[in-house]
């Protein structure tokens, strides 16, 4: 996903795709909701847990959330991936190039294997 750039639309955003995936997903149904998130604040982060029990894979994997922008010098934490029925088994921003070739964000992925299951 791509959020907006300014915070009353990413708020709005936000509590449109919160609404949703409540109202699709069952309370336990795995999901993943990965992109650029333009939330320097972190706001989605208390959004997505708070409404759908989510966790952001940097922040679980390493404690805080990782710098993805501008990717030649990345200083602010815009890029995300938060997932709802998987452990975190690694996380990690792609730096150097050719990703800081590729875009003016850096890429994030992740390792991660479902609750009670198999890596994915």
């Amino acid at each position: 996903m791509h959020l907006s750039l300014h915070e009353r639309g990413r708020g709005r955003q936000l509590d449109a795709i919160a609404a949703r995936l409540e109202a699709l997903a069952q309370t336990d149904a795995p999901i993943i909701i990965a992109g650029d998130f333009n939330d320097w604040r972190q706001r989605a982060t208390r959004v997505l847990e708070h409404r759908l029990g989510m966790s952001e894979v940097s922040y679980a994997s390493g404690g805080r959330h990782a710098r993805t922008f501008p990717s030649l010098l990345p200083l602010l934490k815009l890029d995300r991936i938060y997932v709802r029925g998987f452990d975190v088994v690694s996380s990690r921003v792609h730096r150097g190039p050719p990703w800081s070739l590729l875009s003016d964000h850096l890429a994030v992925s992740a390792e991660i294997a479902r609750s009670g299951g198999r890596r994915a």
